[in-house]
Formats: C-alpha cells, structure tokens, sequence
C-alpha cells in the first residue's frame, strides 16, 4: 500500500493528473522519487498515443510541435519553469549566492527566456528528426530517463540552500534504495522498448549525470528544485538528439 502511495505522489508531482488533496510529509515526498521513471514511463505512453493518432490527420513537423506542447502541458510546465530559473541563475555570474538569489526570483530575464526558447526549438527539431520506427519509444522512455537523472542528483547531492525549498523534501529524504528501484524501472523498460539500444542511450546519459553531481557540488554545494526541474529539461533534450544517431 505504501508504494501505490509513492508512486500516486509522484504522479501527482510529476503530472496534471487530478488527485484528492492530501498532506505529503517529507518522507512520503522522498519516498516517491522511486517511482519517478514509472511515472515518467506513464506520461511517454500519453505522448506516444497521441503522436500515432496525430499522425494519420498532420504532418511530421505540426505532429511534433503539438507532442511537445502537450509533453509540457501534462507536466504542467513544472520543469520549464525550473530551467528557466536556472538558465538565468547560472548565466548571472560565478557566485553562488548570487545563482541562488537569481533562481530563487520569479521574475524571468531575458537570458532565461532565450534559453527556453531554444530548449523548446531543440525538442520540436529533435523529435521531428527521431527515425519514424522509433518515434514511439522515444516518447515513451525519454520522460522516464530524464526523471531518472532528478531521482540520481537528488539521491547524491546535498540541498544547496540553507533556507527552505521546494525540492529540499526530495533532496533530503532520497536515498539508494529510490535510485535503485527508479534505475530498475528505466532499465527493464529501455531493455524492452530498444534492446541493444539502451545501453547506447544510457552510458552516456549516466556518464554526464555523475559529472553533473560533481559540477554542482563544486558550483553551488548541491541541488534545488530548480536545479532538478533544469537537468531534467536537458535529459529529455540529450536523449532526443541520440536518437537521431540511431539507424
């Protein structure tokens, strides 16, 4: 009973989906990070539906913008919001407290709406360009990989502020048994989905992750909600464009 809960609070995190309204304590909201690429997985299935049926009516390029509008609208734009912060925190210069200040303001500068704006142009080019046999395995893993690679920062990093957060529950109640459970999850899923390919997506995405937990120990002492919403926007752009290298 207690994982069908975990797994309904990441969904109700991760998700528009609609829940009752209840409390999550700390614990609870740690807890459901394990189930973060199973929700992620969900959501790709959403998206794959909805790209076959756009398919028979519109064109390639029309089929990707609508996908990729509804891949954020079902995510509620939690994650744009945090890359967007993001993008204007890192670019404000290299003092942390200043990155945290700027990422903390809701206010978005112009550096920060630029690099939406180009995230958002990458996906649509990406996806477009995924081979036609694989379009619906893309859908369906790259939500899961990239809310695997959350589940990774948060499970081996600090929280960065010393102030309360959005992300510090998730940061500070995540541990090894929710980056096992999560990485079982995407590896039994991206076996099924891409065979062989998996690895060949994976290695590389891993690969960056650690380095991406030693660069922001370094830069900021560990990670935000910000931060975690940031790397997984990338995640989803970097899986996209190795699946254009797939034949």
């Amino acid at each position: 009973m207690k994982e069908i809960k975990s797994f309904f609070t990441a969904l109700k995190f991760l998700t528009i989906i609609p829940f009752p309204k209840r409390e999550e304590g700390p614990e609870e909201l740690g807890r459901s990070m394990a189930y973060f690429s199973l929700a992620g997985l969900l959501l790709g299935l959403l998206l794959a539906a909805l790209n076959t049926a756009l398919q028979i009516f519109l064109p390639p390029l029309a089929v990707a913008v609508i996908v990729v509008w509804a891949w954020a609208f079902i995510g509620g734009f939690l994650h744009l919001e945090g890359f967007t912060d993001a993008a204007d925190g890192f670019s404000s210069g290299p003092d942390k407290d200043k990155i945290l200040m700027v990422m903390k303001d809701h206010h978005c500068g112009a550096k920060g709406v630029t690099a939406l704006v180009f995230l958002v142009i990458a996906k649509v080019v990406f996806f477009n360009g995924v081979p036609l046999p694989f379009k619906s395995a893309a859908l369906i893993f790259v939500p899961a990989a990239a809310r695997w690679v959350m589940v990774c920062l948060a499970s081996l990093s600090n929280y960065a502020r010393d102030t309360e957060g959005f992300g510090k529950a998730f940061v500070e109640n995540t541990g090894a048994r929710e980056l096992w459970v999560a990485s079982v999850i995407l590896a039994a899923a991206g076996i099924i989905l891409l065979r062989f390919n998996f690895f060949f997506l994976f290695l590389p995405l891993a690969a960056i992750t650690v380095l991406s937990v030693f660069y922001l120990k370094k830069k900021l002492g560990g990670v935000t909600g910000d931060v975690l919403g940031a790397a997984s926007e990338l995640a989803e752009v970097f899986c996209l464009g190795m699946f254009l290298l797939i034949r």
